[in-house]
């Protein structure tokens, strides 16, 4: 280890960053953040979202969880949610940073799922103290694919914060959505083997909640179609997703019912209906329990964006 780099970072200025600070409840359809620090430093610090780093000039040291890490170009560093975590330069460290927010991975999680090592890398139970965060090393043909998505992610980042257009926004989430999947391909080259190809039963059990959300969804149906028994179906959702099957499946509802808002003129009762609540009242309890933001105000604010 150099030791030129200390053994530890103080705590920073603002020790933690909310998703209210990087995606404006103003900016409805903003789902992630991506740009370029250059001669980056910073102190110990955590916040409420992921964020993926890609270094891709210069070295420094990370240091997380008490550990220190020397970083050089091509390092991949996954941060989860509620992580104290912090960067202490050299001269040339830049770092491309992107921030997903939570309802980008509810939006994606039926395909994305689909990969074991998206349940590895982006697993929320990564943000326990005792564990080391994702980090591995990318170079070469796929070094260079990533570079080149995150310059587009960049581009695009710029556009939006000057004109929101849909467009533009959908375009960012099939570009981060392919930046994903390529560090999940080459994470897994180099680190999965077959054996840990993950569990299909829950795959199956949230594609079946993403098809069927309208629906009445009871945890015996969702036993049924993953082939496990509810103790070790919930023991696995809470594993992979960080949620209990019946918390995920409001959130998900929740979800589509905020895409609704956005992009339809229906009336909150019949949004309630098509997303599987039993009427306007259960919906807004529900809604209430994991957004900040009103459906009125979020309405509001998504027609506001995009004048």
């Amino acid at each position: 280890m150099n030791n030129e780099y200390p053994q530890s970072l103080p705590i920073d200025k603002k020790p933690v960053w909310f998703y209210s600070d990087c995606f404006p409840e103003g900016a409805a359809l903003k789902l992630t953040s991506v740009f370029l620090h250059r001669d980056y430093s910073m102190d110990m610090h955590a916040h409420d979202f992921f964020e993926l780093n890609i270094i891709i000039d210069g070295f420094g040291a990370h240091y997380v969880n008490g550990k220190r890490n020397e970083v050089k170009r091509g390092d991949v560093v996954i941060v989860p949610p509620e992580c104290y975590h912090g960067y202490f330069k050299q001269p040339g460290l830049n770092i491309f940073h992107v921030l997903l927010h939570k309802n980008y991975f509810l939006k994606y999680a039926g395909d994305l799922n689909a990969l074991s090592a998206y349940r590895i890398l982006f697993n929320d139970n990564a943000r326990n103290v005792s564990r080391n965060i994702p980090m591995f090393h990318i170079d070469g043909e796929p070094y260079e694919r990533v570079v080149n998505l995150l310059w587009q992610l960049d581009e695009l980042e710029q556009r939006t914060n000057r004109s929101a257009e849909r467009s533009d926004y959908l375009l960012s989430y099939s570009l981060t959505f392919a930046l994903i999947v390529m560090l999940c391909k080459e994470y897994t080259r180099q680190y999965v083997s077959e054996e840990h190809s993950g569990d299909t039963g829950i795959i199956a059990a949230s594609e079946y909640i993403h098809k069927n959300y309208a629906q009445k969804i009871l945890l015996d149906d969702l036993c049924k179609i993953s082939m496990l028994g509810k103790t070790l179906l919930c023991e696995k959702f809470k594993q992979y997703y960080g949620f209990t099957p019946l918390d995920y499946i409001n959130r998900y509802r929740v979800l589509v019912a905020k895409n609704m808002i956005i992009e339809t003129n229906k009336s909150i009762t019949e949004i309630a209906q098509e997303t599987g609540f039993f009427d306007a009242s259960h919906f807004l309890k529900t809604y209430r329990k994991y957004e900040v933001i009103s459906p009125t105000d979020l309405r509001e604010h998504a027609l506001s964006s995009m004048n």
